[in-house]
């Protein structure tokens, strides 16, 4: 038994000098960019968006804390996949429980994802192969999701992604994020916003 322990050490030494020597010499991967980030690229740090209901009688600040953006290194699969982690405060989007957002890129696809407490979101995916930003789930949001212009409580809105997650519907702008959303009983539209 004395004799093998030394044998064990010794291809333990090969076995790690062996992976330091095969370390990546280029990663591949993606990062949040493209169509995805016109739509989503808003969120960072420093911004905040105001939104007021149609009758004028609540008003909805929205803010980000907790704003992580990072590149996450595999270098088993040299690889780097680019994600963004923030947390938006609310009064009427998610009845004032934070939404917790990951925006992701992994090796075939960016995703969009935002979740609450006692609410439910769309999530939008862009996956590389295909030309289009999804909405899902897929089944409440068919077809395209692609709109000229919408127009919420008096306010007209252009080049808009939707996306549905019964009941409500949501509008995200080009550059701009969420520029208003649809329940059963209100609607909310953007009406002031600082993008640094």
């Amino acid at each position: 038994m004395k004799s093998s322990k030394p044998f064990l050490l010794i291809i333990l030494l090969f076995l790690t000098s062996r992976c330091d020597r095969e370390k990546c010499e280029a990663f591949s991967g993606s990062v949040l960019a493209g169509k995805m980030e016109t739509y989503f690229g808003a969120y960072k740090a420093g911004n905040w968006w105001v939104y007021q209901n149609q009758n004028g009688t609540k008003k909805d600040s929205i803010y980000i804390t907790a704003f992580a953006d990072s590149l996450i290194k595999d270098e088993i699969n040299c690889t780097v996949l680019n994600v963004r982690r923030f947390a938006l405060v609310n009064t009427y989007l998610a009845s004032m429980n934070n939404i917790a957002v990951v925006y992701d890129a992994t090796t075939t696809a960016i995703s969009f994802k935002a979740e609450a407490q006692n609410a439910s979101f769309p999530t939008f995916t862009h996956v590389f192969t295909d030309s289009l930003i999804r909405s899902l789930p897929a089944a409440e949001n068919p077809g395209n999701n692609k709109l000229d212009s919408v127009r919420l409580g008096g306010t007209s809105y252009y080049n808009i992604l939707t996306g549905k997650r019964t009941p409500n519907i949501y509008y995200f702008g080009k550059d701009r994020g969420l520029v208003g959303w649809i329940t059963p009983t209100d609607t909310f539209r953007l009406v002031s916003f600082s993008i640094l």
